[in-house]
């Protein structure tokens, strides 16, 4: 059974660290020209003031997007406290940066109204359920540290999962604002859901079963 539940949880990182190089090359477009991507067809990428958010909000996700699997890796916690500390500061600065641009940059996200309350809303709760995650290791508590946290990459790792639902776009005939604005709360959504299942299995069913970042 242990080495069933081991085998799981290496499969499950494996993805995630998969899933942010994925993210990492997508990226890449962004820093090799303005006009990239959904920049193209901005307005608001112009501003110099709007691509100075937009860079620190994907540059910060990408640290934490990186950062959070080895997170997760228990056996490197307990051999190496203080490299997980400094990993762990590093990513709340990335979370940090990367929520506040984002709720700077969504009220220029497209498909209007929708996507606008979308992505503000993800920027609130992935600010709010980091922030729960640093106060509970400060207070010592760290079950429940490690089980906001796993909200917390949850809510990093949705990037993965909304872009993925944009390509419905080029095989099927909905158009891409509408899959644009159903991106903009389906996947964190789904993403919550997914972290809080994964919680209630350490809670209830798997004790043993250690993701959290304690």
């Amino acid at each position: 059974m242990g080495f069933f539940c081991s085998m799981k949880k290496s499969l499950l990182l494996l993805f995630l660290a998969v899933g942010a190089m994925s993210m990492l090359f997508m990226a890449m477009q962004y820093y090799q020209s303005v006009d990239a991507g959904v920049l193209e067809t901005k307005p608001a990428s112009s501003s110099a003031i709007y691509l100075f958010f937009f860079y620190i909000h994907i540059s910060g996700g990408l640290v934490g997007m990186l950062i959070g699997p080895f997170q997760f890796i228990s056996s490197w916690r307990r051999k190496y406290p203080k490299l997980h500390r400094g990993l762990g500061t590093a990513y709340y600065a990335g979370i940090f940066s990367s929520g506040f641009a984002g709720l700077c940059i969504a009220p220029f996200a497209m498909g209007g109204a929708v996507s606008q309350t979308g992505f503000f809303t993800l920027g609130l709760v992935w600010l709010f359920v980091t922030g729960m995650g640093l106060r509970t290791i400060l207070q010592g508590r760290y079950r429940e540290h490690g089980q906001w946290m796993i909200r917390s990459y949850a809510l990093t790792f949705a990037t993965i999962p909304q872009r993925t639902l944009l390509l419905f776009a080029l095989f099927t005939p909905i158009p891409f604002l509408d899959l644009y604005r159903l991106s903009a709360w389906l996947p964190w959504i789904l993403q919550l859901i997914l972290a809080q299942w994964i919680i209630n299995i350490q809670r209830h069913k798997q004790p043993n079963l250690d993701l959290a970042m304690s």
